[in-house]
């Protein structure tokens, strides 16, 4: 049968997908050892996580960082990230790469670490992080980079890194899992313009995992690149062994960390580089590999007006990126209307397709979420709709590696009430949690979604293995 969208097919071609799926180990259950370990592997992690705490509230005991704009001409050689547009391999091999498909060089000498691209004939637009004025022959006007990572060992007691970014770009440190500071401390040059920024971590523990997390929510040159590391003298750094978990999350601008922007940074979701809520999830489940797969304004159906393509569509520009652990869902808020429009069972056949082409490429498990609510309240009657059709829309796929976990529908719901940030109404959490736009998440809103999103996928990976 010629693959064709869900949507579109007849009854017989429906149910003849579902046999072919089973009959190829695609859907069903856990039918394979490699889908039990895979479920043991994240229960596992999320069970240590559970018991050690959320890394953001654990600061590391003896480590601290210094800002400043001049590298410390004390410590060892400097080793660039790269030259000409081309990658130093005796950098990149030093370090782990989170959250981007890998290192490339932009601007003859930037480190960035994108994730996805805007597929054609679409062109995006400048809120959509696209690396345009930075582009070479590795990276077109289409790639765009959210929150990523780098992480090292290093011996010696200090690692001093080479940054660029302006003042809304904000990096974080992590020593053995633990932040330098705490979740509402980043470091970031005090200019809006961009510029080099050094970062030298020290009181490190001699074979330490130092990790640096730059945001990257912003257009063009405004994003946060890598530059340079160098250590003590006589010091050194190299590669922690590989084996970190990966989590794909599919998303909108509340999963990429789009914020409303203020004068007060606290406003600044998209700056922070740990706000955005999957990376705070992530930290709750203890998984350093989460990739951002979003874009404002899309969803499974909406494209961002034509700017974008939709989640569907997306999907070809990040599969190769796989094997993934886990894939997460939290499309909803941005298909608000298609149930109500075009039918429950249409936008039932949309998440269905949805989960048919992630799992041409993903045999593990998918948690699907229920949709994001801002400040619309949780008994808004489309949002509920949406949300419920999504939930039916699992059930139909009857695979026990795919899940669904309600948002709007939560007890309690994720967010609730009309009231924002600026505009309260006394009835409701929305009041704390959701910006002075009125529909993102703030700080404290991110890390709500966080920790109730990880919550959800921690029950839903518990219920598959007890199934």
């Amino acid at each position: 049968m010629a693959y064709k969208d869900i949507a579109s097919l007849s009854a017989a071609d429906k149910a003849a997908l579902v046999t072919a799926l089973v009959g190829a180990g695609l859907v069903g259950g856990l039918s394979s050892a490699a889908g039990i370990e895979t479920l043991s592997a994240l229960k596992r992690t999320f069970d240590s996580a559970a018991r050690s705490g959320p890394r953001i509230l654990a600061p590391h005991p003896t480590a601290a960082v210094a800002v400043g704009s001049a590298t410390d001409t004390t410590l060892g050689p400097v080793i660039n990230g790269a030259a000409s547009n081309v990658l130093n391999s005796n950098f990149v091999d030093r370090f782990n790469f989170y959250g981007c498909k890998g290192p490339v060089a932009v601007g003859g000498n930037f480190v960035a670490g994108p994730v996805g691209r805007i597929p054609a004939p679409y062109t995006g637009t400048s809120g959509f992080s696209t690396i345009a004025s930075t582009s070479n022959g590795n990276v077109t006007q289409q790639d765009f980079q959210w929150t990523w990572s780098v992480e090292t060992h290093v011996e010696g007691g200090t690692i001093e890194f080479q940054t660029w970014g302006a003042s809304f770009r904000w990096a974080f440190v992590l020593v053995d899992d633990r932040y330098v500071g705490d979740f509402t401390t980043g470091f970031a040059p005090a200019s809006g313009s961009n510029q080099a920024v050094y970062l030298k971590v020290t009181g490190i523990p001699d074979g330490a995992r130092v990790r640096l997390v730059l945001s990257g929510e912003s257009a063009a040159a405004n994003m946060a690149y890598l530059l340079s590391a160098r250590v003590a003298p006589l010091g050194s750094f190299w590669k922690p062994a590989p084996g970190a978990l990966k989590m794909a999350v599919q998303g909108d601008s509340f999963s990429i960390g789009f914020g409303p922007q203020s004068a007060s940074i606290t406003q600044n979701v998209s700056a922070r580089a740990v706000a955005p809520f999957p990376i705070v999830m992530a930290d709750y489940l203890g998984i350093k590999d989460v990739r951002q797969m979003g874009l404002g304004s899309t969803g499974l159906v909406a494209n961002a007006n034509g700017a974008a393509g939709n989640a569907r569509e997306l999907i070809a520009m990040w599969k190769d990126q796989a094997p993934f652990d886990l894939i997460v869902d939290t499309h909803g808020f941005n298909d608000r209307n298609e149930p109500a429009t075009n039918g429950d069972v249409a936008y039932q056949d949309v998440v269905l397709d949805n989960l048919a082409k992630l799992r041409a490429f993903h045999a593990g498990p998918i948690v699907v979420l229920g949709s994001q609510i801002g400040a619309r309240g949780a008994t808004d009657a489309n949002t509920l709709r949406v949300e419920e059709a999504k939930r039916v829309a699992v059930q139909r796929a009857a695979d026990k590696l795919i899940a669904f976990a309600p948002v709007a529908k939560a007890v309690p719901p994720y967010t609730d009430g009309s009231g924002r940030e600026g505009a309260t109404t006394g009835a409701g959490n929305s009041d704390v949690a959701i910006g002075t736009d009125g529909t993102h998440p703030n700080l404290r809103g991110a890390r709500l979604l966080g920790m109730r999103a990880a919550k959800s996928v921690r029950d839903a990976v518990n219920a598959m293995l007890a199934a």
